[in-house]
């Protein structure tokens, strides 16, 4: 491929290393911080649940203290 488009080794060993896509570290840290962004996502939206629930508990028992006075 070199010999084809004239170009040195060490010049398209050199490219493909400066230009070559990203390094493992970086897709490492690309993937980790998609996985978490997903796992707050999922941990808000837990948080959520257990709030919502927690409210119409409490609404219940208000409402069964009011009811017995």
């Amino acid at each position: 491929m070199c010999r084809r488009h004239s170009v040195g080794s060490a010049t398209f060993t050199k490219g493909k290393s400066k230009y070559g896509g990203p390094k493992v570290s970086e897709a490492r840290a690309c993937v980790r911080s998609k996985e978490n962004a997903r796992l707050k996502k999922l941990l808000k939206a837990r948080a959520v649940s257990q709030a919502l629930s927690l409210s119409s508990a409490l609404k219940s028992t208000i409402t069964l203290l009011v009811t017995q006075s």
